[in-house]
Formats: C-alpha cells, structure tokens, sequence
C-alpha cells in the first residue's frame, strides 16, 4: 500500500515481494521459446489451399511442438478438426531455432472453408522451468481451404473410377487364380507314333492331369505346297478331326477317323505318314493349346506295325 501525504511517500514492508530469481528466468526463456516459434510458423497467416490437398503445419522449436486445428477459434481448447503432436525433423540450420517439428492433416482441408490453427508447447523441459509445467501456445492462424476447379472435380473423379477399376482388376485376377488352383487340369499326348486300323482310324491316347476332367477337340493336318516355282508356297491340309474328353487323373484312347485326303496320302506313302496333332483343351479354363509332329503307321491285327 503506498499513502501519500505532502512530499512524503511511505511504502508498506509487505506492498512488494521480489519474484524468485527462476521464475525469472523461466518466463523469460518461456517467452523467447513461444517467439521462435511464432517466427518460423508455417504456412503464413492467411495462406489458401484447394480442398483435398494434405497440409503440412510446422516451425522451429527448442521445445516439442502440438497443432490444434478447428473450424472456429473457440474450439481451439477442444479441437474439432485435427490435432496432434508434430513430428520431429533435421536440427534447424536457424542458430537457437532448436529442430523443425511438422504436422500434415488431410482432415483440415476435407472441406472448402476457413480452419484455425496454433501450435503449441509445454516448459517443463525449458530448463529454469522444473514444476513449472505450463502450456504456452502461438497466436491464432487461418487458412483458407478453396474448393477444387471443375477441371480438378473432373480430374479427380476420373482417377478415383480409374483407382476402383484396378483393384476391381486387382480383385477378379485374384479370385481367377484362386480358382485355377481349386479347379486345373492339362492335357498330353503318350507317344508320338500313332497306329492306324484298317478303317483309317487313328488312335491317340491322351491323359490328363489335374483335379477336373480335360475336354476339348484334335485336329490332324499335313503340310504340301501350292504353285509352281516363286508362287509356290506352304499350305496345311486338315485330314481329320475329332473331340476328346478325359477324366481327370486318367488316360483314354480317343480314335480320329482319316478323311478321304486323309486315306489317300497314308496309302500313297505305304501306311506312314507325318502330320501336326494339334490339342486344343476348351476346359478346364483356360484354354490352352500346343501342336506335335507325329507319324501315322498302319496297324497289324495283332498291333504290330509294318516295317
């Protein structure tokens, strides 16, 4: 209490007490904190962003550094936005600065409007400030989210259907295979010297492997030419063709009758023949198909072939 009377000032033993000297210090090392930060904030006060690009909220600090994001200034306290502490980065190249703290939402610019932000800190690690532990925090901030351009809404819905398109890929691919593995069977050819019976029929045995039954179609063609010296050219002649259908895990004899271009060349050449067998499987998917030279040889009654 200070009484004055005249020229004559009294002052009270007890007006005035002294803050302790740490107390001192801490709030001066508190407030030069907080100022540091306030310098490096980033972005800028008032900075513009278009709806849906992730921001990154950040600054200097000697001192570990939280974000706060809210569609009002009054919910900073409680931030309806985005919150949380920001990560921390390289040592700052800024003498004092401490190391850069970063914090990057996506929900801050979910929607076109104005957001709030501040950072903030605690000084129970600033050195003069032990059971001091107080939360100092920057000034306010806006940022303005704006929405996207048509061409952006445009461009945006074009890579989200090309987005779903894949993994709609992704996922048939997925279950394809997963069925090939449930469901597969392939199809070959014993032997490459087939017999030909006295009716021209051709017998192929063929055996499948796999957990489902092989089906599909043989074909029998053999190769002449055409034409005469430079238009003479390559050409393949069908003699035959047949379906076959083999369980799966079995061997069948599938018989494939000559036709008359078919008799008349095995004839020609005394019961031998070369020709392309080409096996075409239908099912199990997928379909599969591969060619092999074999060679036509007549039959005895007993199944011994002429020499």
């Amino acid at each position: 209490m200070v009484i004055a009377t005249g020229a004559v000032t009294a002052v009270s033993a007890h007006a005035y007490t002294a803050a302790p000297e740490e107390w001192v210090f801490c709030r001066s090392e508190a407030i030069a904190a907080r100022a540091v930060v306030e310098n490096y904030l980033r972005p800028a006060n008032g900075s513009t962003v278009v709806a849906g690009t992730p921001i990154t909220f950040s600054s200097d600090s000697s001192q570990p550094l939280s974000f706060a994001i809210a569609s009002s200034e009054a919910l900073l306290s409680t931030p309806n936005v985005d919150s949380g502490p920001g990560s921390p980065g390289p040592p700052s190249p800024s003498a004092g600065a401490g190391q850069l703290y970063s914090f990057t939402s996506t929900k801050a610019t979910a929607t076109a409007g104005t957001v709030y932000w501040r950072a903030s800190f605690s000084t129970a690690t600033i050195p003069h400030c032990a059971g001091e532990a107080r939360t100092e925090t920057t000034a306010v901030r806006t940022l303005t989210v704006l929405p996207p351009s048509p061409s952006e809404v445009e461009a945006n819905a074009k890579k989200k259907q090309e987005e779903e398109a894949a993994e709609t890929k992704k996922q048939e691919e997925a279950a394809a295979n997963k069925k090939a593995h449930e469901v597969s069977g392939s199809v070959s050819l014993d032997g490459l010297t087939i017999n030909v019976g006295g009716t021209r029929e051709a017998t192929f045995k063929l055996t499948c492997t796999g957990t489902a039954t092989c089906s599909g179609k043989l074909t029998l063609t053999v190769r002449g030419t055409n034409g005469k010296g430079k238009h003479e050219h390559t050409k393949a002649d069908v003699i035959g063709t047949t379906t076959f259908s083999v369980p799966a895990g079995r061997s069948s004899v599938v018989a494939l009758k000559l036709d008359a271009t078919g008799g008349a060349l095995f004839s020609a050449d005394r019961g031998r023949l070369d020709a392309d067998l080409t096996v075409s499987k239908s099912s199990p998917a997928p379909a599969q198909t591969h060619t092999e030279t074999v060679r036509l040889v007549s039959q005895k009654q007993h199944g011994k072939t002429k020499q």
